[in-house]
């Protein structure tokens, strides 16, 4: 405090000098009479700088959200998120170019030579009110402590002035590199979409090869149905011809058989009957016809065994028959199944064939080469003769 105090000698000549420059500074006040409105205007314009800044701020805190939350996106392959951080991303670097160039504007803003005005006013102010605070403390204590107590708060704005300045610089560069972050986002999904392009052009074209392709194969499909059915068809009309054959084979025999066994029935009866009537008759001449009848009895069970027999034999004919029809029906049909697949290999080796020739002939090979010219060699023969 000792160095801070002035001697009382020079006291009175440093008050007349401070009374006079604090005069002259409100001499210079009275004339400027717009100081008082353009530091209001200055007071407004700060007030909507700093609102932007503040704004762009929180802008710039979303933006870098919204950046976390793609990366997580990305590791996750959340196609429908990164859709709708997309358009989020957009949206907040349309509000930040629009901030931006609010805050350019605001910047740029200058009604007539108000800052200059403001600027000069300002510094007047602060000069006379220390100044008047100086001569208050010397004509109290002969000291000018609330000189440097002044100065040093006017050196806390100017180092709180130079850090907004510096955050702003800051800002400045973030804006940038937020913009090229979004054109480097622009371009990465330019390129996505062109990829995306081509891969729905290819699987158009895939799509076209596999409907011609399914279409030929079904074609295929069908003919191989239509032609296995034919040849059921075929073979179901063969065998039933052969099953109405034994049927009727069948039926003729059994019609023999029940004709066979009613005139055999109707002979006994008929036999029976003349017995019946003639029993009477015969009964005298039991004895005698006994051993005629038994010899015809004999002679009918023989006839019996040998239509037995004879039944026999032709059942067993019949089987042996029908196992030669089966065998021979199995033999056709492996003649005609070796005939068509014949018929079906040589229509296969002559069309190999003839694309074979087809291949020499289009590439003159084989028999098919390019010969010399006859020109060429009598020239080469003259020439052997010299």
């Amino acid at each position: 405090m000792a160095s801070l105090t002035l001697p009382p000698a020079i006291v009175p000549q440093v008050v007349a000098l401070i009374e006079d420059a604090i005069n002259q500074l409100a001499v210079l006040g009275g004339v400027s009479g717009q100081g008082d409105q353009s530091l209001q205007i200055a007071t407004v314009v700060g007030d909507e700088i700093g609102r932007i800044v503040e704004e762009q701020r929180q802008l710039e805190l979303v933006y870098d959200q919204l950046l976390t939350e793609r990366a997580e996106l990305q590791q996750h392959n959340d196609n429908i998120g990164l859709s709708a951080n997309d358009q989020e991303l957009r949206s907040v670097a349309k509000q930040l170019k629009t901030s931006t160039a609010t805050l350019v504007k605001a910047l740029k803003q200058k009604p007539g030579a108000a800052d200059a005005i403001i600027k000069v006013q300002a510094e007047r102010k602060f000069t006379q009110n220390t100044l008047e605070a100086m001569l208050a403390e010397l004509n109290h204590s002969n000291s000018f402590e609330a000189l440097l107590e002044t100065l040093q708060e006017d050196h806390h704005i100017q180092s709180t002035m130079a850090a907004t300045i510096l955050k702003e610089k800051e800002s400045r560069a973030t804006i940038k590199r937020l913009r090229q972050q979004i054109a480097d986002v622009k371009e990465e999904k330019e390129r996505e979409i062109q990829e995306q392009n081509e891969l729905v052009a290819q699987l158009k074209d895939q799509k076209q090869e596999a409907r011609v392709r399914v279409n030929m194969e079904s074609s295929y499909v069908k003919r191989d149905a239509d032609m296995h059915v034919e040849m059921a068809e075929k073979r179901k009309t063969l065998t039933l011809e052969q099953l109405a054959d034994q049927v009727l084979e069948s039926q003729n025999e059994l019609e023999q058989e029940a004709r066979v066994h009613t005139e055999i029935q109707e002979f006994l009866k008929q036999s029976y009957d003349d017995l019946g009537t003639k029993l009477g008759e015969w009964s005298a001449k039991y004895e005698e016809d006994t051993e005629a009848k038994r010899v015809a009895l004999e002679e009918l069970r023989t006839n019996q065994a040998k239509d037995l027999r004879r039944l026999q034999d032709l059942t067993e004919q019949y089987n042996e028959y029908d196992k030669i029809v089966k065998q021979d029906a199995k033999r056709k049909k492996k003649m005609k199944e070796a005939a068509e697949r014949a018929v079906k290999e040589l229509a296969a080796s002559i069309r190999i064939q003839a694309w074979w020739r087809g291949m020499l002939v289009r590439h003159k090979m084989g028999p098919f080469k390019a010969k010399k010219s006859a020109k060429k060699g009598g020239k080469k023969k003259g020439k052997k003769k010299k």
